[in-house]
């Protein structure tokens, strides 16, 4: 026993941090160190084992980033209040406002127009004698903004992506205008006609272009080239709009609804509790029209919607989606939907 632990005692004391050992790879523990053998030159000696913390020790003591959230972006714009509009043209003592469908003051609703439903808006109008045209002035009382994420939210959120944009909200926007006047030979409109189509009963009289900025909330005034000449009868005044801004989804006319609808929706057919009085007609001899086409709107992809502008089109139906602002429901499409005139007065002179 006396042999045994004397041996024992000189080995350890034997193994220490640079004396030498046989096999590389060899570990060695003494109270907390480990010795390993490893090679030094060309000896073997024995030497601390260091300490390599493991992957979970290594994530603790590293501190985790707090994350953070990604805001989720909403429709901006910048407005710009610089701009050159359309210049309103110099009052002419041969210029006497002829066509009056809805007098300035006697406004009530907007009527919508863009896409994917129509750029084209016109009124039904009648002259009772001969006359020589001048100017044509309208509003585009308001409009709505999208971004292009609208186009890939579902019904339920382009409410939330939706932006109402009136008067000095915003830039006023650049837009190509054309402008063209048709004599009804068939004498379609004295009835109101539901709809009809221009290139069949109808003779162009004039048609022209104007390129400029529209203010919003505010009158513009459009000369024709020359003096344009008409005769008695029904004669339907349209505009074709093409707006640069992508963002700008629908165009809110000046006008006055003066249907007697009951039921919202698009088809008059969806329940409300509304009750309202139906407005005066101040021009029972017209109404407003808007174009209409099977453009295929809903089998376009989201980026071929935000990039798409309604071409002309020469086929009119009545114009009935001219909110009744007392059942205006936000965020609902039971809105009451009515006919009604647009604002588009006509100047001139009688012959």
């Amino acid at each position: 026993m006396v042999l045994i632990l004397a041996s024992t005692s000189v080995s350890q004391a034997a193994i220490k941090v640079g004396s030498k050992c046989s096999e590389i790879g060899a570990t060695y523990k003494f109270k907390k160190q480990t010795l390993v053998c490893q090679k030094n030159g060309k000896n073997k000696t024995w030497q601390l084992q260091k300490k390599v913390k493991t992957s979970s020790q290594a994530q603790a003591q590293t501190p985790t980033p707090t994350p953070t959230a990604t805001p989720t972006p909403t429709p901006t714009f910048t407005p710009i209040p610089t701009f050159t509009p359309i210049p309103t043209p110099t009052p002419s003592a041969q210029n006497s406002l002829l066509i009056s469908p809805v007098p300035m003051g006697s406004f009530n609703t907007t009527f919508m127009n863009g896409k994917p439903q129509s750029r084209d808006i016109g009124e039904s109008i009648f002259f009772d004698s001969p006359a020589s045209l001048t100017r044509v002035d309208f509003q585009v009382a308001a409009f709505t903004w999208i971004g292009p994420e609208y186009h890939f939210a579902t019904e339920e959120q382009k409410h939330n992506l939706e932006r109402p944009i009136n008067r000095g909200e915003y830039e006023p926007l650049a837009a190509k205008i054309n402008v063209s006047l048709w004599r009804d030979d068939s004498n379609l409109l004295s009835t109101l006609a539901p709809k009809f189509d221009l290139r069949s009963g109808f003779t162009r009289v004039i048609e022209f272009e104007v390129s400029g900025k529209i203010p919003i909330g505010e009158t513009v005034s459009l000369d024709f080239p020359s003096s344009v000449s008409v005769q008695a009868g029904y004669y339907f005044l349209n505009l074709y709009f093409v707006i640069e801004d992508l963002h700008v989804t629908t165009l809110r006319f000046s006008g006055r609804q003066t249907g007697n609808n009951k039921l919202g929706g698009p088809n008059s057919d969806m329940p409300t509790n509304c009750v309202y009085t139906p407005a005066e007609d101040l021009y029972p001899k017209g109404q407003a029209y808007f174009s209409y086409q099977d453009n295929q709107w809903d089998r376009k992809t989201p980026q071929e919607k935000w990039t798409y502008q309604t071409p002309r089109s020469y086929t009119f139906k009545v114009h009935n989606y001219a909110k009744v602002v007392e059942c205006i429901k936000i965020g609902s499409y039971n809105d009451i939907l009515n006919t009604g005139d647009i604002y588009l007065d006509i100047y001139g002179k009688k012959s």
